[in-house]
């Protein structure tokens, strides 16, 4: 659904931005303490299946057909052992491509409130999820009461966004338009919006540049 219309400005502390080092550590645990169990349970087990095998070898007229199942189960722990010995490196392998990834993101993030000109993001709904510092100064609000609002709150000419939005949706390329910003408080801006949407990213960016008086 996309929310555009106008809404008032409401405060939202629910909505702020996910904090992405966070749910990854969160994420890591997770895996590490599902990987735990598993080895501890295989641990066990091998245990468990040592002390058959002595009972087995106690016995004075051993079954064969017990001596076969003892075999089959030692074989698949030993298969068991390695493939956790192989989750353990997958494990691995991807905390370093999610570690590599979010640095990149930060790096990203940090460049974006670096710049002079106003930057937003929003979903594919136009509810906005981040803003940087020249664009929390432009809409008059704080990173935090922004987000989870709609751009289309602070967009005079409803229809245009929406077709800006549109166009980007279906091309993928970036777009420009020119709207009239209008923030509580704060006297109408001419600006000049450019929508783009960078490759593996889900949100949009998009860019407030001041036109001439």
């Amino acid at each position: 659904m996309i929310l555009w219309r106008v809404q008032p400005l409401i405060v939202t502390p629910g909505l702020a931005a996910v904090d992405q080092p966070r749910e990854m550590f969160k994420e890591r645990m997770l895996h590490t303490e599902t990987l735990e169990k598993l080895t501890l349970h295989t641990a066990t087990a091998k245990g468990r299946l040592a002390d058959l095998e002595r009972s087995h070898g106690n016995l004075r007229e051993p079954s064969g057909v017990t001596k076969t199942a003892i075999q089959e189960l030692s074989t698949a722990l030993e298969e068991l052992e390695v493939a956790n010995e192989q989750l353990q490196i997958h494990l691995e392998e991807l905390a370093q491509m999610r570690e590599s990834s979010g640095s990149a993101q930060v790096a990203r993030d940090e460049l974006a409130h670096a710049l002079p000109i106003a930057v937003v993001w929003t979903n594919e709904g136009g509810v906005i999820k981040k803003a940087n510092e020249a664009a929390t100064e432009l809409l008059g609000a704080s990173e935090h009461n922004l987000a989870g609002q709609p751009l289309g709150a602070f967009v005079a000419e409803e229809q245009v966004l929406f077709d800006t939005v549109c166009a980007l949706c279906e091309k993928g390329t970036p777009i420009d338009a020119r709207v009239t910003v209008t923030a509580a408080a704060r006297q109408p801006r001419a600006m000049r919006l450019r929508g783009a949407r960078l490759a593996h990213e889900t949100l949009y960016l998009w860019f407030l540049h001041p036109l001439p008086a």
